[in-house]
């Protein structure tokens, strides 16, 4: 039998991930073993396969390891942590995938991110060989800054800012589940992002698009790729939020600089489709059609209820509608509210991890 685990609410710490049971509502830590075992389940697994992978990263006997295997997944079980995979996987796509999450977030060299920062603050007095060997080995010197920097990227918080994607893993791995399920059922539309920085996020829906043979919907790469507005609304200015340019200029990432990270990962196409400008001026006659994911990374509460208030009518019955910044920013937060307590919207809203949020569009929303 092949588990996968389930989506649940998400948080992570330096040496620890943490999980919201579906069953309790109670929170779970998982750290060591338990969570290499988790870590696993990111795609359909027995506990045979888990357990040799195991067994040659901690150079132990498998059969041993099983047992604790075996022990660890009935406890998920329990829990409602983890699942049987109701079909089989395709373990070609699934390491795909896999690496894909990462490379976008930039998890398979992290190091040089630390590297960077230690040079940008002098790195320490080093020179010549000396630093070299520093930087070498310093994800081993710098243990703890560099499990922070991990954990950052899994929960998509802090800039980021050498990475093709700032969401984190865990909101990428939503993207991934939320895709699988409008495939399955067959929920007619397009995915759209808005509010795309440099992209990653939007080449991941790209490539789900792809691998799961549905490369005839297109995805829509929607921002105004000057960076957010500048917060002069009364709306924005309440908030005291400035994103704009002149401040945050890592977060106004050119078209032409989008376009290049999709061609790198291959992933440019027809069926790619750019929107430039502001919101407000682009979407009221945008052709865009129905859609199976709307996804928001816009920020300001105006940019937030504007692709709501012109996109939202748009998603299928049994599409998915999925906010970035619901848990981190207070002027998103209550765009989102203020919309669905003005639209009646009563789908319940589920948690990713700190920030991110998503619920399923019903027949009659």
């Amino acid at each position: 039998m092949r588990l996968r685990a389930v989506a649940v609410q998400a948080s992570a710490a330096e040496t620890s991930i943490h999980l919201r049971s579906p069953e309790s509502g109670e929170w779970i830590t998982l750290a060591g073993t338990a969570r290499r075992i988790w870590e696993r389940l990111e795609y359909p697994a027995s506990a045979e396969e888990i357990a040799a992978a195991l067994a040659a990263e901690y150079e132990a006997p498998a059969d041993l390891i099983r047992e604790d295997v075996e022990r660890t997944l009935a406890e998920f079980r329990h829990h409602g942590l983890a699942a049987e995979a109701p079909d089989p996987s395709d373990p070609l796509r699934d390491r795909y995938l896999f690496l894909l999450k990462r490379a976008l977030g930039n998890m398979l060299y992290a190091e040089i991110e630390l590297q960077l920062e230690h040079m940008e603050g002098g790195a320490g007095g080093l020179t010549g060989p000396s630093l070299h060997r520093y930087q070498r080995d310093i994800s081993a010197r710098e243990a703890d800054r560099f499990s922070g920097l991990i954990a950052a990227k899994l929960q998509g918080y802090g800039p980021l800012r050498y990475a093709h994607t700032m969401i984190g893993h865990f909101r990428l791995t939503n993207i991934e589940r939320c895709a699988e399920q409008v495939i399955a059922d067959d929920i007619p539309g397009d995915f759209l992002e808005a509010g795309v920085c440099k992209g990653g996020a939007a080449i991941f829906m790209r490539a789900l698009q792809v691998v799961h043979g549905a490369a005839g919907r297109r995805t829509w790469v929607v921002d105004s790729f000057a960076g957010c507005p500048p917060s002069e609304t009364p709306a924005d200015a309440a908030y005291g939020l400035h994103l704009d340019e002149s401040w945050v200029p890592w977060l106004a990432c050119s078209e032409e600089q989008v376009r290049e990270h999709f061609r790198r990962y291959d992933l440019l196409g027809p069926n790619v489709c750019f929107l430039s400008g502001w919101l407000a001026d682009t979407l009221p006659a945008a052709p865009i059609g129905p859609l199976a994911i709307l996804r928001v990374d816009v920020d300001l509460y105006s940019s937030t209820a504007q692709c709501l208030d012109l996109l939202y009518d748009r998603v299928s019955p049994g599409g998915f509608v999925i906010v970035d910044d619901y848990g981190h920013l207070a002027c998103c937060r209550d765009a989102v509210d203020d919309f669905r307590r003005r639209r009646g919207v009563e789908e319940p809203i589920s948690w990713i991890d700190g920030s991110g949020i998503y619920w399923r569009k019903g027949e009659a929303a």
